[in-house]
């Protein structure tokens, strides 16, 4: 069942992620948002614990930070474009 609709300026967190810490970047990509979120005063949430609530996180952001997973890709790329959400893309491993 798709969730409603959210407009814009009632969407709680600026941008959010749900998912496992499976490296490095991970952690920084944490530390880096939250301390971004200080700087701005804009809401984040990044929790590298299970939350079985993440399509509703999601629903409530205006963006989604999509680090790459264990290949090139990321599965969430195209459940935030699903939930019409603007993916940020995120790697570390070399330049494109």
């Amino acid at each position: 069942m798709p969730l409603a609709q959210m407009p814009f300026a009632e969407r709680r967190y600026f941008v959010s992620f749900v998912g496992s810490a499976t490296n490095k970047a991970r952690h920084k990509m944490k530390t880096t948002a939250e301390e971004w979120s200080n700087r701005t005063q804009k809401d984040v949430l990044v929790s590298m614990k299970h939350m079985s609530d993440w399509k509703e996180v999601l629903q409530k952001s205006a963006m989604a930070l999509v680090p790459r997973g264990f290949g090139r890709s990321s599965f969430r790329t195209g459940e935030t474009l699903q939930m019409g959400r603007v993916p940020l893309y995120l790697w570390d491993d070399a330049p494109w």
